[in-house]
């Protein structure tokens, strides 16, 4: 069962998409392992593509696990691109 931030995610952060990139950018802080860590970074990298934040790498402190955790984001981003098309055009039910 989803709750109403997963439900509404994709409304919430285009319509306040700087919040949301500091959420994420939160989250990459409080980690305590270095397999959240990475994870985080690269939920942060994805993040900041699906709203078309283009400072991230700029932003981002941490050049060389950007770079490490790169591959993983990108993944994450064209699942995420994947599933939007096809819930548009009614091939997967949620």
């Amino acid at each position: 069962m989803e709750d109403g931030y997963s439900k509404n995610a994709i409304s919430l952060y285009k319509s306040n998409p700087k919040g949301y990139v500091y959420y994420l950018n939160q989250r990459v802080r409080i980690t305590q392992n270095t397999k959240q860590y990475h994870l985080s970074v690269s939920q942060y990298i994805s993040g900041c593509w699906r709203i078309g934040y283009s400072n991230w790498f700029k932003d981002f402190t941490d050049k060389k696990v950007l770079l490490v955790v790169l591959p993983m984001a990108l993944k994450n981003h064209l699942k995420f691109k994947l599933k939007n098309i096809l819930l548009r055009y009614k091939l997967l039910d949620i």
